[in-house]
Formats: structure tokens, C-alpha cells, sequence
């Protein structure tokens, strides 16, 4: 009735005659709603952010959560996104079946951090009205639809901790941590207001500051998030429904560190944890394993084994990949720091090195290491870069 080729070709080039559109307009239009919703789902997104700009019916139907929720039904969650923020305000986008970056568009020129969950994300920004004040904004970059969040607390001195999404209800959570109060904000979308919660003396122990705790590394598993705890080099696991901390008895692995020295220049190192696509947490980091020519492994992936409750480790970066991202970022910086970052999200693990425009790709599924060429003119100081949901 209708085929892929002629709905892409209608969407893949801003050039196209009007009649061209018409035409593709009309077959639509004999369709049931239904039957239009199938179609749409056999394009990828890029064609489908292109369609979207065609006519107001196109636009509401692919916007849609109906749609959204069929599209995500159909189309693997493997298939993950990796984005970047860039020194000119924008941000890139890279998906792993199309291999190519393409820009999306932000409701703020002024981004300072971002949390992400299913393809949901929330997004911090300095409000160029007011000195020392946020604003926050919650929405889905591949639909554009954005939600300005009413009333925020004064966040400005807050960390933008971690988002749970519920992909069932729609509902979200946004997590924000004080460093000098010792308390979190938990935004709940569905009462659409802020809730204030302390963290109990067996999180903080002796520290007065949460960053000295608590990484910057957190995972969301459902209505669990799963973090690093700097103090006892453990993982700890907190329930949002119920507001219990739990922490594993298994230890980080000895063999992971967060910061080394290495050839004169000092690298930062903070490990990473990670959601599999079957659920399971995975660690990533630096190691304090070497070659026998002298190179630090710089990224290491652990598996956590709940019923042994323990790491096992699943893969090794290769030292020659290991070394000619460290002399590439060395060559490329004059100070002598460089920070080493992780990301991930199901099948893909990225590892980078501010400097360094190669990173490398994990591919758990197939067990292999790739190569990603990163865009030029990086932002190395703000969120580089994180792995979400294909929708």
C-alpha cells in the first residue's frame, strides 16, 4: 500500500518538490490511523524528525505518547544514542546502527548538567534572569516536547544526581543532592512537587560532604538506583518508593582505581556504573593492571554477580587502543590533568580521554572494541557525553 522507500524518500532531503509531499500525503490519508502508526514505525528517527516539520497531523501523531510507547515496542533498546554537548551550545547525537552524528535542539542556550532514564532526560540550565538561580526543564529530545518544572527549589548549589523513569506510567523521579546540607531533593513527577529527605549516618559516616561519599556514578534500575560509595569502596542501592539505603557486601574490585599518576600527568579516573540490557549492574574504570611495555589499562568492565555477590571481570580494553588514546590526549593538553570518563547504556560501553578526539566502544553483546571518532570543538568541562534509550 504504502512502502518504506517512498515515505523515506518523502523525508530524507529538504529539496523535495511539493508535489512529492502531496503525493505521500494522500496515500496516508486512505490509511486508518492505526495502519499510518505502522508505517511510521518502519523509518528511523532521523526521518522521523523530519516528517514531524511536514504538516500538523504528521506532528501530533508522531509526537504522541501512543506512538512513542508503539515505537519503542518494536525497535530494540540496544539500539542506544549517544550524546554530546559541544563548546557552541549544542548537542550531538550518534546512533549506533546509523553511525553518524546529527544535531538536536535544546529548550536553553545554557546548559550546566543532565540526567537521563529511558530516553527521558532533565536538563539544568543557568537562568540568564536571575544570578545564582536554575532552571529545569524535563522532556525527550527526539520529540522536542519539554516541560518546565514549576516552582524548583534553589538548586543552583545542588548536584543533579539521577533520573528514574517509569516507562509503564510515564512518571519520573529526579534526584538532586546538597553537598553541604547532607540532604537530597527528590522531584516526583506525579504530585508534580519537591520532597526533602536526609541521608542516614551509615551513608555519610564520618564525612560532612556527600561528594566525598557518594560518586558522581549512578544507575537506575525501576524505582532502584545504584551507586558508588567512595567511603567503603562498596555499591549501595536506594529504594525512592521506600526510602531505604542498602549497601552490597561485596567490595569494588581491588584491582580498580580512581586516579593515578602516570608519565608526569595525573589522571582522574571516577568508575562508572552501568545498566545491562538484561538489567545487571556493570562497573566500568580504570585499573591498575599494565602491559608488559609499561601502558595502564584504562578501562576494565566488572559484572556484578548477585548470587556469588561478587565482580567478575567481563573484558579489558586493549593496551594498544589504551595507548594511543593516552598519547593523543597527552599531545593535545598543555596542564598536566586529564580526566578519564566513562558511559554506558545496555549493549555499548564508551570510554574517553579529555584531549583525545578517539573513543573506545564496547560492544557487550558481540564482546568486541571499536573505534568512535568524537566531533571537534568538545566540551571537555561540561557532561560530555551519555548512552539512553532509542526513544
Amino acid at each position: 500500500l504504502v512502502n518504506r522507500e517512498c515515505c523515506t524518500a518523502c523525508s530524507t532531503s529538504s529539496s523535495l518538490a511539493f508535489r512529492q509531499k502531496e503525493i505521500c500525503k494522500m496515500w496516508l490519508s486512505n490509511l486508518s490511523h492505526e495502519l499510518t502508526e505502522l508505517v511510521f514505525t518502519k523509518l528511523s528517527m532521523k526521518d522521523i524528525f523530519r516528517l514531524r516539520s511536514v504538516c500538523k497531523v504528521w506532528n501530533d501523531t508522531l509526537g504522541s505518547s501512543q506512538f512513542q510507547l508503539l515505537y519503542k515496542q518494536l525497535h530494540s533498546p540496544k539500539d542506544s544514542w549517544l550524546f554530546i554537548f559541544n563548546n557552541d551550545n549544542e548537542v550531538l547525537g550518534w546512533q549506533s546502527s546509523d553511525n553518524r552524528w546529527c544535531k538536536f535542539f535544546l529548550p536553553s542556550d545554557y546548559l550546566r548538567e543532565w540526567v537521563t532514564d529511558g530516553g527521558i532526560m532533565c536538563l539544568k540550565c543557568f537562568d540568564p534572569q536571575v544570578p545564582l538561580k536554575d532552571r529545569l526543564f524535563v522532556g525527550n529530545l527526539f520529540t522536542g516536547a519539554w516541560k518546565r518544572l514549576c516552582s524548583p527549589p534553589d538548586t543552583y548549589n545542588w548536584r543533579t544526581w539521577v533520573m528514574l523513569n517509569n516507562e509503564v506510567n510515564g512518571n519520573c523521579n529526579i534526584i538532586f543532592l546538597c553537598n553541604s546540607s547532607g540532604h537530597m531533593i527528590i522531584y516526583n513527577s506525579a504530585d508534580d512537587e519537591f520532597l526533602q529527605r536526609g541521608l542516614p549516618q551509615s551513608v555519610l559516616g564520618s564525612q560532612r560532604s556527600i561528594d566525598a561519599v557518594l560518586l558522581c556514578s549512578a544507575t537506575p534500575s525501576g524505582r532502584i538506583v545504584h551507586c558508588i560509595h567512595g567511603g567503603s569502596r562498596s555499591v549501595y542501592s536506594y529504594d525512592v518508593m521506600l526510602d531505604i539505603w542498602k549497601q552490597y557486601e561485596a567490595k569494588l574490585p581491588s584491582s580498580l582505581v580512581f586516579h593515578c599518576m602516570n608519565q608526569g600527568y595525573w589522571m582522574d579516573m571516577p568508575p562508572k556504573l552501568v545498566k545491562g540490557t538484561k538489567g545487571q549492574v556493570l562497573l566500568i574504570g580504570g585499573s591498575t593492571i599494565v602491559s608488559s611495555q609499561g601502558i595502564q589499562c584504562i578501562a576494565v568492565i566488572w559484572e556484578f554477580q548477585l548470587y556469588k555477590m561478587e565482580w567478575k571481570e567481563m573484558a579489558r580494553a586493549p593496551f594498544h587502543m589504551c595507548s594511543f588514546m593516552l598519547a593523543d590526549a597527552k599531545e593535545s593538553r598543555e596542564p598536566p590533568l586529564l580526566h578519564v570518563g566513562y558511559v554506558g547504556h545496555g549493549n555499548l560501553i564508551l570510554t574517553t580521554i579529555s584531549g583525545c578526539l578517539r573513543s573506545m566502544v564496547y560492544n557487550v553483546e558481540q564482546e568486541t572494541w571499536t573505534w568512535l571518532d568524537l566531533p571537534a570543538n568538545l566540551n571537555w568541562k561540561r557532561s560530555i557525553c551519555f548512552l539512553a534509550g532509542a526513544y
